[in-house]
C-alpha cells in the first residue's frame, strides 16, 4: 500500500513532465544558461568539465527536490485549507 507522500510524487512525476519550461521567462533563462555553459566547456580542461557536470547534475537534483517538496507542500496546504472551509460550511 502507498502512502500519501509516494502519492504526492507520484503526481509530482506526472505533472512535472508535461510541464517542463512553460514559460517565455524560463526558456529565455535556459538558453542563457545554456550559452555560459557552452562558453565554460570550452576553456575547462577535460578534469574540469567533469567536476563541472558532476556540480551541474548535483544543482539540477537540489532544483529537482525543492521544486517537488514546494509542490507537495502546496497540495498538502490546499487540502487542510478546503477540508477546513467545508468543515466551518457545514457547521454553520
Amino acid at each position: 500500500m502507498c502512502n500519501a507522500n509516494d502519492l504526492l510524487y507520484k503526481i509530482w512525476d506526472y505533472y512535472d513532465s508535461i510541464n517542463s519550461l512553460s514559460s517565455a521567462e524560463e526558456k529565455r533563462l535556459l538558453s542563457i544558461v545554456v550559452k555560459y555553459e557552452e562558453n565554460l566547456t570550452t576553456i575547462l580542461s577535460d578534469e574540469d568539465k567533469l567536476i563541472f557536470n558532476k556540480f551541474n547534475d548535483s544543482l539540477s537534483e537540489l532544483n529537482y527536490i525543492c521544486r517537488r517538496d514546494a509542490f507537495i507542500q502546496g497540495i498538502k496546504f490546499a487540502t487542510e485549507y478546503l477540508m477546513e472551509a467545508t468543515t466551518k460550511e457545514q457547521t454553520t
